[in-house]
């Protein structure tokens, strides 16, 4: 005892950094068994840093590789969920049924006007439209009586740019003509310029400068909404004169990718058809069109003497807007800063970056699984340490009751205590974090080509999907899709010195906050009790 009690108090004379040193030497097996604590721990804390890491370097990568497009949706879902329906009896409909403010220029306009944005547009659109002794493309067969009914009315899209990004993107060439100039972008007149398909002006015999008129039908309301339109009593034509300027075509090789089987065949076809058959005007022209639309709606409904079924929502300007973020990165500062500036909170951003949309969510997945491991491993760490420490402290009760009772403070010896494990968990980390970074490597990859092909299987395909094709289209954006191979070629370890002290610094901080709550044994320990 005497013995003991001579060493220890050599011990103390040391100096207090000399003494953590001695201390861990000699516990050599307890100093072996905490490090290969670490490293277990720390290996799993350094693989989820490190697939973190790597998820939002890939997603930045694949980012950068795409054009930052943007475009705004209803969340019909969320709407359908609201209060605005909970009242709604749908054996007993409503003349006005709840509806949304609907998306106007206006809100583009202040949209676009965000330091974001390098450009924007927005489509109006109307597939109401018809023209008399137009044809449509291709010809329709007689015995076809969907075909039949529906021939007469063509989609008509509308642009305020005087370059249309659809020509600019290659979506669709140029042949003969020209572009909208600045002036018949502008209102004014009874009449508006177009851009149609080659295939179009063909079948119908349209030259540069043949014009032609487009139309909507006003019918008085019946009683019965059951009735077709084509056998209820026109109340009024609305129309406008077009005049011809440019003729486009599909190039040759579309811009997208596409490979043509069985089951893509008939997708080709239907795009073709849909740009053969679509008609390019000026917002302008639409937004008159459907303004004049409207007022002669509410005049049919004034000219009967019951409620009529049909309501005003239904003639809403439809619109598209896209915008396109100057820095790929911002985007979702973007879409934060810019969704207040919404109609209503069931308008939301669409994020049409290429094919990132496609695996946005496989990117999440794998961000909250290497998240989750992340704490896991953190709350596993402070759990086994603090316990694995406390008992290490025990065994040592006689020792700390002595530096106690020859005068040393406890904040010394508790400086001493995370002195010895912070020396001995830096060992263990350091160890952790080449096997952490060879292990994440490995299964982040495979985590991450296992989720690209079990999300190609559970969805469709964007290029298969002819509406969300025509969607993208409208509004100027080229569909080029990307393989799984060409987004793993995005994947990227980044193992660096950033990646290594964000680890040191999570690692170290587990570890002084285990130690910590282990050293509450010293605070609370008698030196008496201890050494009588």
């Amino acid at each position: 005892m005497f013995r003991v009690s001579c060493t220890l108090g050599i011990l103390i004379s040391m100096n207090l950094f000399k003494r953590a040193t001695t201390s861990v030497l000699r516990r050599l097996r307890k100093t072996l068994t905490l490090v290969l604590i670490v490293f277990i721990l720390g290996t799993a804390i350094a693989g989820a840093v490190v697939v973190e890491r790597a998820i939002r370097n890939t997603e930045m990568n694949l980012r950068r590789s795409m054009q930052p497009i943007v475009s705004i949706d209803e969340n019909m879902t969320a709407f359908m969920d609201s209060p605005a329906w909970d009242d709604f009896d749908w054996n007993n409909p409503p003349s006005v049924w709840p509806e949304l403010e609907p998306l106007t220029p206006e809100h583009v306009r202040a949209i676009g006007s965000l330091p974001y944005i390098s450009f924007y547009d927005y489509t109006l659109f109307n597939d109401t439209l018809r023209g008399d002794e137009l044809l449509r493309y291709p010809l329709c067969p007689d015995d076809d009586p969907m075909c039949t009914q529906f021939s007469s009315f063509l989609p008509v899209r509308g642009t305020s740019q005087t370059q249309m990004l659809q020509i600019q993107q290659g979506i669709f060439n140029l042949i003969q003509g020209r572009e909208f100039e600045s002036a018949e972008l502008e209102p004014g007149g009874s009449s508006s310029v177009v851009l149609v398909s080659k295939d179009f002006a063909e079948i119908n015999n349209l030259l540069i400068d043949s014009t032609f008129e487009l139309y909507h039908l006003i019918h008085i309301p019946t009683e019965d909404p059951m009735i077709p339109l084509s056998e209820r009593e026109v109340y009024a034509q609305v129309g406008m004169e077009f005049r011809i300027v440019g003729i486009i075509d599909l190039p040759e090789e579309p811009a997208e990718t596409l490979v043509v089987d069985e089951i893509d065949e008939p997708i080709v076809a239907a795009r073709r058809i849909n740009f053969n058959n679509t008609i390019y005007v000026p917002n302008w022209a639409l937004e008159d069109l459907q303004n004049r639309q409207l007022d002669a709606y509410e005049a049919a409904w004034n000219a009967v003497d019951f409620e009529a079924a049909e309501t005003a929502h239904s003639m809403q300007l439809q619109i598209r807007p896209l915008f396109i973020i100057e820095d790929p990165t911002y985007i979702d500062e973007f879409i934060e800063v810019a969704t207040p500036l919404l109609p209503t909170e069931f308008h939301v951003f669409q994020d049409f970056t290429g094919t990132f949309a496609r695996i946005s969510t496989s990117m999440e997945t794998m961000q909250e699984v290497a998240n989750w491991i992340l704490y896991g491993s953190i709350g596993a760490a402070i759990l086994i340490l603090s316990l694995l420490i406390t008992l290490f402290l025990r065994d040592r009760r006689h020792e700390i009751g002595i530096y106690l009772a020859l005068g040393e403070k406890r904040k010394k010896i508790i400086f001493q205590i995370l002195l010895e494990v912070i020396v001995t968990a830096i060992t263990g980390l350091t160890l952790a974090v080449l096997a952490g970074n060879i292990i994440s490597t490995m299964t982040s990859q495979h985590m991450l080509r296992t989720e690209l092909l079990s999300q190609q299987d559970r969805a469709f395909h964007p290029e298969s999907n002819i509406f969300e094709y025509n969607g993208a289209t409208d509004l100027g954006i080229p569909f080029i899709p990307m393989t799984n191979d060409e987004m793993l070629l995005a994947f990227e370890i980044s193992f660096n010195i950033p990646t290594i002290v964000l680890f040191y610094v999570i690692g170290l901080t587990t570890i002084t906050a285990s130690s910590l709550i282990s050293v509450i044994y010293v605070v609370v320990l008698n030196p008496k009790k201890v050494l009588l």
